[in-house]
């Protein structure tokens, strides 16, 4: 496929996709999906070039696959765990006035792009921050968006529901800096977005060049730096439980990981509640969100942190070094929403 027919392929996908996915969707509930031939008159090119746009497909965000020649869609989003070996390379950073081999990393999640509640201007200072200390890698640990609401806060703590005026709303308002690249997951809230068909990940990642997709609620990041000891970074966002205790989710869920799939850190995202421990020999993060607390956090008794953080890892031989900035993080109730003449 050459430059020019990718270009026009791409445009025809922006254009038509949601017509091209609801097709493929009835056909698959109705039967057992769609033919070559269905799909070539249904994208008006011939078979061989049907079958090549097929292909490109899922590159481009549709949940998409075939089976005994036929094609159809995914009920939901697989949700699984991605590993990336060196995602990017070690640099010399400053530690405590000396210079190491190391990683210094910014350190976001839960900003909901699409609620009522993101505080913009929260996330315009971590990310100038970030900037102003060098940083070049941001890791966003889920719920880039706001997803769908259950149907009795929808007004109250939403903006839209629709995911490409969610998308839009991201790549209007986040901060783009130069040389900073935001590694991401998709969280719990993004995946409500998953009868669309439709991948969040990837159409975030169509919308900005310098957003990278990961994976679906937990991503593994493993370092392995020559001469020093390999370690792994996690990035999980799972639906709160609203338990006693801040750091009861987290615990029982380290208690019930076997030895060798604990990560070295964990970075929690998902509960906008910050806690940070060694626990069960893993470096665990509980990471706070980037906005306010919503209606239906409010009728859960549910208050949440707002924040980020700077984490600096440095390998040695035999271990793991962490150092942990947090920068700043407060409790907000909801906000008073002007009424509307």
């Amino acid at each position: 496929m050459d430059a020019a027919q990718e270009k026009r392929w791409k445009e025809m996908w922006r254009r038509d996709k949601r017509k091209v996915l609801g097709e493929i969707k009835k056909a698959t509930a109705r039967r057992d999906g769609m033919t070559l031939w269905e799909f070539s008159d249904l994208v008006d090119l011939a078979p061989q070039d049907a079958k090549e746009l097929l292909n490109q497909l899922p590159n481009w965000g549709a949940n998409i696959y075939s089976h005994d020649q036929r094609i159809l869609t995914r009920q939901t989003i697989a949700v699984t765990k991605w590993t990336h070996e060196d995602p990017f390379l070690l640099e010399t950073i400053q530690v405590m006035g000396e210079e190491r081999t190391g990683l210094r990393l910014g350190i976001v999640s839960d900003t909901h792009y699409g609620s009522r509640t993101t505080d913009s201007g929260v996330v315009r200072a971590a990310y100038r921050y970030f900037a102003e200390q060098g940083i070049k890698n941001v890791l966003h640990a889920g719920n880039v968006l706001a997803g769908k609401s259950d149907k009795r806060y929808r007004q109250a703590d939403r903006l839209t529901e629709d995911l490409e005026e969610q998308i839009e709303l991201l790549k209007g308002q986040y901060p783009k800096i130069p040389g900073i690249t935001t590694h991401f997951i998709l969280g719990h809230a993004d995946t409500t977005f998953e009868d669309s068909q439709i991948n969040p990940g990837r159409e975030i990642n169509d919308a900005r060049s310098d957003f990278q997709y990961l994976g679906v609620v937990e991503t593994d990041l493993v370092f392995n730096p020559e001469g020093k000891k390999a370690f792994t970074i996690r990035l999980y966002n799972e639906r709160p439980y609203y338990t006693y205790g801040v750091s009861y989710q987290a615990q029982k869920k380290l208690e019930a990981m076997a030895g060798g799939d604990k990560p070295n850190i964990w970075l929690y995202g998902g509960s906008q509640q910050l806690w940070h421990s060694r626990y069960q020999d893993v470096e665990t993060f509980k990471l706070p969100g980037l906005q306010h607390q919503t209606l239906k956090m409010r009728d859960r008794a549910y208050c949440c942190n707002v924040g980020f953080l700077v984490l600096t890892v440095v390998p040695e031989d035999e271990k793991i070094w962490t150092y942990a900035e947090t920068f700043p993080v407060w409790k907000r109730s909801i906000p008073r929403q002007k009424s509307e003449k």
